[in-house]
């Protein structure tokens, strides 16, 4: 039988030494590995711009507007602001340190919901840091700067509030989380499945009340009672991320392994009751039917999913961490991690705080900036919100990513003029006064406009082409030269 370390022996205080010192040298590297996945950023982030433009408006005008202002298209139209906590934070972080400040700042995040559920899984170390490197690799594709990162550490709360009995913590969280992100939502059903099933067991009635609370806190928002609406009230079917993954993807077979594992969990368990683990496999059926639904909330299962996988079983684990041979194991594992580390450092995306300005707009800003071009902007969808923090109230533009706010109608509109009504976009550009337009070559209007005469083409790449109407104001902005330009065959 293996020696365990005794704590009060001068033997056992000497055999610490090592042991604490492999676990500090693994723990630091795990932090590192970590951070730096998810330490980059994406400029195709449109939602950024959308909370940094929001906040910026709730910063500066000391309110929260309840009409929209900085489209030309939706104008006095209900703007819900049901996000406002997190996007003035965003803001004020932003004007204070900056676009790598706030890049720091989410990545902080992260690690803090990570370190979350290190707790959770505390007293099986190294399954701890199995879950949370693989879950990094999961995340991947949703640790982009949004409030939906916060949402990560209010759903761990919740989840570990109720496992460890501290029910009464749940009404602050639905507070201050009800005007974060509607992700509250999937909280409240979650608390709803574990507080009724141990309320129908023990016929505490506090739970009860701690669950109406929680109902009445998450509603003194923006919104009110209306916050319970806004994921049925956005139009999901022209947003990529409301869609499922692909069956063709690695991220559809990942999730779908994932739930099979999940499924096997619970037949396995040999003392399977609705008391013991009802809630559990409740909450696990509630988070697989949203993740096959839409890959925005396959995150939501990984993060709750894998600790009730895991929780099923923990028998499979060794959770004995103080051993003579504890060292060699932190030795074997740091050593794995190390090289996961490098392996990221050669060939991953990490540890990268540039910003791919590239990627929007920006010439066309300072363009419009220099020589002082009013009216309105008809734009791709992805770039609305980035004209909007630095041009309103100068300019106005067609439209934005905040679907919620821009309504189907507009966004059927704008996708059929990049399809079936390509030839409708010179009747939408007159109807709106359009002064300035700046599009993606893949909604097909670049070359109608190139071949216009009352349009100058005054920028050109291979992604998007943008364009000023020919007046005595825009006659100083310089027109491009097509017969030097690589890109003068525009794709159709």
């Amino acid at each position: 039988m293996e020696e365990t370390i005794q704590r009060t022996s001068l033997e056992g205080k000497r055999a610490y030494t090592p042991l604490f010192f492999s676990l500090g040298v693994l723990l630091i590297i795990l932090v590192i590995l970590i951070a730096g996945m998810h330490f980059r950023h994406d400029p195709t982030n449109t939602d950024l711009w959308v909370h940094l433009t929001s906040g910026k408006i709730i910063y500066e005008n000391k309110e929260l507007p309840t009409q929209e202002i900085l489209t030309y298209t939706r104008q006095g139209q209900p703007w819900s602001m049901h996000e406002w906590l997190y996007q003035l934070f965003l803001y004020t972080s932003y004007i204070h340190i900056g676009m790598t400040g706030i890049l720091f700042v989410n990545t902080i995040l992260i690690l803090f919901s990570f370190a979350l559920l290190f707790i959770y899984f505390k007293e099986r170390f190294y399954l701890a840091i199995g879950v949370l490197v693989l879950l990094s690799y999961l995340l991947l594709i949703s640790s982009n700067i949004r409030p939906h990162i916060i949402s990560w550490i209010f759903l761990l709360l919740t989840f570990l509030s109720i496992k460890q009995k501290k029910e009464w913590f749940l009404p602050v969280l639905f507070l201050f989380w009800g005007n974060i992100h509607p992700l509250h939502l999937v909280g409240l059903t979650i608390s709803f499945i574990y507080l009724s099933i141990t309320f129908f067991y023990t016929k505490e009635k506090k739970l009860l009340w701690i669950l109406l609370l929680s109902i009445i806190t998450s509603t003194i928002n923006p919104s009110g009672i209306k916050t319970f609406l806004i994921p049925f009230v956005i139009s999901f079917e022209h947003i990529n991320e409301w869609q499922p993954f692909s069956p063709y993807g690695q991220y559809f077979w990942l999730y779908t392994t994932f739930v099979l594992i999940g499924a096997y969990s619970f037949f396995r368990k040999k003392d399977f009751t609705l008391k013991s683990s009802g809630a559990d496999c409740l909450t696990f059926i509630l988070l697989v039917i949203l993740g096959y639904s839409s890959r925005r909330h396959v995150a939501q299962f990984f993060i709750i999913g894998l600790p009730i996988i895991f929780s099923n079983l923990h028998d499979l684990f060794d959770n004995n961490l103080f051993t003579i041979r504890t060292v060699k194991k932190n030795i074997g594992v740091s050593i794995i991690l190390f090289i996961l580390l490098l392996f990221s450092l050669k060939y991953g995306e990490g540890f990268n705080p540039t910003f791919d300005w590239s990627k929007l707009p920006l010439e066309e800003v300072e363009l419009i900036q220099t020589y002082n071009i009013t009216g309105n902007i008809f734009n791709n969808y992805a770039y609305g919100s980035f004209l909007e923090f630095y041009l309103y109230p100068h300019n106005l533009v067609y439209i934005d990513s905040r679907a919620e706010t821009m309504g189907q109608d507009l966004l059927n509109e704008y996708y059929d003029l990049g399809t079936k009504r390509k030839n409708d976009i010179f009747s939408v550009l007159a109807r709106d006064n359009v002064t300035i337009v700046i599009v993606r070559h893949v909604m097909g209007n670049s070359n109608l406009l190139l071949n216009d005469p009352q349009w100058k083409l005054i920028y050109l790449d291979g992604v998007r082409a943008s364009f000023v109407l020919r007046t005595n104001e825009t006659e100083q902005v310089p027109e491009l030269d097509l017969e030097h330009n690589p890109y003068v065959t525009l794709p159709n």
